[in-house]
């Protein structure tokens, strides 16, 4: 069996100080993002955040071609990682869900920002 994988890519520097709400599983990871920050260390700062989250069924690593990119693996194999939601704030800032980026970062070429897609 496989194990289900996706990818979020920061594609520019943030435009404004604020927070990136990245759901998983429907738990809120909020990670502090500054203008400041270069889109590799946005991305390493992504990756420890997922890491650091208690019970998430993923796991999550800067890619080793792309630093600007978190590669987020499902733990156990087979097709119930496929099943794993990860959302880039959902619910807007009604429900908490803030975006420094306005349009959000990139996610892989099939899940543009915004829209719901499996693990």
């Amino acid at each position: 069996a496989l194990v289900a994988a996706g990818s979020f890519q920061f594609p520019q520097v943030a435009p404004a100080n604020g927070p990136l709400s990245l759901y998983i599983g429907g738990v809120r990871i909020s990670l502090p993002v500054l203008t400041t920050q270069t889109v590799n260390a946005l991305a390493t700062a992504l990756a420890a955040a997922i890491n650091a989250t208690a019970n998430l069924p993923v796991s999550a690593a800067v890619d080793g071609t792309t630093a600007s990119k978190v590669n987020i693996t499902a733990l156990n194999l087979g097709p119930g990682g496929n099943e794993i939601d990860i959302r880039v704030n959902y619910g807007g800032v009604r429900a908490g869900a803030h975006d420094a980026f306005a349009v959000g970062a990139e996610r892989d070429a099939h899940h543009p920002a915004g829209v719901p897609f499996e693990c």
